[in-house]
C-alpha cells in the first residue's frame, strides 16, 4: 500500500455537512466559547505545558474534512496573548443539531507543525513530526 503524506486529509465525497455549515458551526462554538470564557479562548497547551488564551482569526473554508470516524474537522488560526500564532484543528461530530465541538488540538505555533495528517490504505491518522 503506497502512503502519503499531507497537511490535511482531503474532503470525503458524498460528506452530509458541507464546507460552509461546518465554517459556521466551527466559528460560531469558537466565538461562543471565547465568550463564555471572558473574551478569549483558554486551551491547555500539553507541550508547553500552561494555558494559553486565543483570538479566533479565521476558519479555513478549505480546511474541512471528513474521518472514517465519521467526525470532521476544520482548521482555525488564533492569536495567543502570548504574541505567537496558533493554528487549531477543531474536530466536529454530527448529531440531532447539526455538528457539535468534539475536541481541539494545536496543530502549529508559529506555523511549525507538531503533527500531520498521513494517509495510508484510505485511512488518515496524525502522526508526531519526526525531527530531522
Amino acid at each position: 500500500a503506497t502512503a502519503a503524506t499531507a497537511e490535511h486529509p482531503e474532503l470525503g465525497e458524498g460528506a452530509a455537512v458541507t464546507e460552509d455549515s461546518l465554517t459556521t458551526a466551527v466559528t460560531t462554538h469558537m466565538q461562543a466559547e471565547a465568550a463564555r470564557q471572558g473574551g478569549s479562548l483558554a486551551i491547555q497547551d500539553p507541550q508547553q505545558q500552561r494555558q494559553l488564551r486565543l483570538t479566533l482569526i479565521t476558519v479555513h473554508r478549505e480546511g474541512t474534512r471528513k474521518l472514517p470516524d465519521g467526525r470532521y474537522f476544520a482548521c482555525a488560526d488564533f492569536k495567543g496573548s502570548d504574541g505567537h500564532t496558533y493554528d487549531l484543528d477543531v474536530f466536529m461530530k454530527p448529531d440531532l443539531n447539526g455538528v457539535t465541538a468534539d475536541e481541539v488540538t494545536i496543530h502549529k505555533q508559529d506555523g511549525q507543525p507538531r503533527y500531520n495528517w498521513t494517509q495510508s490504505v484510505g485511512t488518515w491518522k496524525r502522526e508526531p513530526v519526526t525531527p530531522r
